[in-house]
């Protein structure tokens, strides 16, 4: 990390083994930030970094992580309190301090995307059929439950 082209911080991601020994890593990882912390998405995890305490606090989703979604404009690059973190099945809403507030019932079987979210309904597509089989889906802000579903 560097602060006004200045070097301050170097911060080392790893990623975990499953049970055969094979590395849980993929493609997407994705980085957000605010004033005070610096979320990256990472393997099966999202690790929160405190730039000003220096505390790392990692959260497991046991799926690989797609995206990482700012509340309530999710097309936002600014980190915020609570945001929506979705994997190749689910969607996950986490708080900044608390970590996950809810998971989301299956959404897809191959990457789940979120294209907004309007008066408290998240609006998404699963990929159920890949390559190229994206269901839309709605789900309540607040539990995570299904609105709507078409698979």
């Amino acid at each position: 990390m560097s602060f006004d082209e200045e070097p301050k911080r170097i911060l080392n991601i790893y990623s975990t083994r499953d049970k055969d020994g094979y590395v849980l890593e993929q493609c997407f990882k994705e980085i957000k930030i605010n004033q005070e912390v610096i979320a990256i998405l990472h393997g099966v995890h999202i690790h929160l970094y405190n730039l000003e305490t220096g505390y790392t606090y990692s959260v497991a989703f046991n799926d690989y992580v797609g995206h990482l979604y700012s509340i309530p404009d999710v097309h936002s690059n600014k980190l915020t309190s609570d945001f929506i973190v979705t994997t190749f099945q689910y969607a996950f809403l986490v708080n900044i301090n608390s970590g996950i507030k809810w998971r989301s019932p299956q959404c897809a079987i191959d990457g789940v995307i979120i294209h907004e979210i309007d008066n408290d309904i998240i609006y998404g597509s699963g990929e159920w059929d890949p390559p190229g089989g994206w269901e839309p889906f709605q789900l309540d802000f607040y539990t995570g439950k299904f609105l709507h579903h078409l698979n």
